[in-house]
């Protein structure tokens, strides 16, 4: 099964923005028998605030005091949300970045354990600010600690 990790927040415009596309994207998934499993990494300031968003999401999430809720994002270099990670079912990563790269031939080559991050492009594990209308918001964390974010 191919697993998504994915990093957002009730309080990020973008996020509530994207999880719409990723949740048609996940019905998709199934509909089309690939096994694609996501799991929501809350990066909310509450346990209601998560749960509150939680409720739009069709799909698996780490508990609000599951100690990996806060040790993932520094692991994996999230320092950006709406973000998305792609593992294979081995664990390895297929993709770091893949918010943008929601299509149904992505889909298949992550089933597949291919990963779609171009020879050389990998962007030494740092996100990128995406453009879905407002483009990324910070981490709450970074948001917390007066880093200029939405």
């Amino acid at each position: 099964k191919t697993l998504a990790l994915y990093f957002s927040a009730h309080w990020c415009p973008p996020c509530r923005q994207y999880t719409p596309m990723l949740a048609s994207f996940y019905a998709q998934a199934a509909k089309a028998n690939i096994k694609f499993e996501v799991v929501f990494v809350s990066r909310d300031k509450s346990e209601g605030e998560m749960h509150e968003y939680l409720s739009e999401m069709p799909w698996l999430a780490l508990s609000y005091d599951n100690p990996l809720r806060e040790r993932l994002p520094a692991q994996f270099q999230v320092n950006g949300i709406p973000h998305l990670k792609i593992f294979s079912s081995q664990g390895a990563l297929l993709d770091n970045d893949a918010v943008s790269k929601m299509t149904y031939q992505n889909l298949v080559s992550w089933s597949k354990g291919i990963s779609t991050v171009p020879q050389g492009g990998g962007h030494g594990g740092h996100s990128h600010d995406h453009s879905h209308g407002g483009g990324g918001c910070c981490s709450a964390s970074a948001s917390a600690h007066g880093g200029g974010c939405c």
